[in-house]
């Protein structure tokens, strides 16, 4: 049985009573969804007061640090929660503000500031030829850039979602490829959950790869390894089975070089 997003939200639209996993809560059934990083638990609790639903819990955990369950269902006995949670694997958590956390934006800053600004200085015209290419091969429409050069600004660049722009105050090529995989996240994966999330990073890597050298002789890739950057599967990621496949169609000899020209 499928359910689509907005079933899925109904279905756990209750924020019910903090159901804390543990040893009175054991995780007995889990799967991640590969965008987001939220779980989808099977438990059963002793925990007091005993839910007047049933012991047996299937919901969904938030892909941060937390310890607890607020969306879930009870049920009375373990075939109804085990048959509850198989027709609900491999869908997508609600899009509550609660599954929109993005802890690890902190830790994918520092990574990136590793290798973002030895990355080649932009043209505006460079920068629209670049994003043009990749909307291309997504099929997207190509992102208006708005180039306001700013290095006082904290904020390198901004992607916005609901306008399909790119405001860049740093011209680095690294900074461009990350606003347009934050729309390419957002239009392809249609994630809508953690802004700079596993979904977000693959989108980010597997859209570097087409810039060789990118950072010099530094591996954006390596180096996110080494940072224990949450990071989803290629396979469980559209743009990047997309890119794949693309590069499979277009370029089976020898992969392309996007790094733009000098002139």
């Amino acid at each position: 049985m499928a359910f689509s997003k907005g079933v899925l939200t109904e279905e756990f639209r209750k924020r019910r009573r903090g159901l804390t996993l543990g040893a009175s809560a054991p995780v007995e059934m889990q799967w991640t969804h590969p965008l987001s990083g939220a779980r989808l638990i099977l438990t059963k609790t002793d925990q007091k007061p005993k839910p007047v639903n049933g012991s047996y819990v299937v919901g969904w955990h938030a892909a941060d640090d937390e310890k607890t369950l607020w969306y879930y269902k009870n049920f009375e006995t373990r075939e109804k929660a085990v048959a509850f949670f198989r027709a609900h694997e491999k869908t997508d958590p609600p899009t509550y503000n609660h599954f929109k956390s993005d802890p690890q934006v902190n830790d994918v800053y520092r990574w990136e500031a590793l290798f973002r600004e030895d990355s080649p200085t932009l043209k505006l015209k460079q920068m629209e030829d670049i994003t043009t290419r990749l909307a291309d091969i997504f099929n997207m429409e190509a992102p208006k850039i708005i180039y306001k050069p700013d290095r006082r600004n904290k904020v390198y660049a901004e992607a916005g979602l609901a306008d399909n722009t790119i405001t860049m105050r740093r011209a680095n090529l690294a900074i461009l490829i990350h606003e347009f995989a934050h729309l390419a996240n957002d239009q392809f994966n249609k994630d809508v959950w953690v802004w700079h999330g596993r979904g977000f990073m693959r989108t980010y890597l597997s859209l570097m790869s087409l810039f060789p050298k990118l950072a010099g002789d530094k591996d954006p890739a390596a180096l996110a390894k080494e940072r224990k950057l949450d990071i989803a599967a290629e396979r469980d990621v559209p743009v990047s089975r997309h890119l794949k496949a693309w590069l499979k169609q277009h370029h089976a000899d020898a992969p392309p070089n996007f790094m733009p020209s000098s002139t």
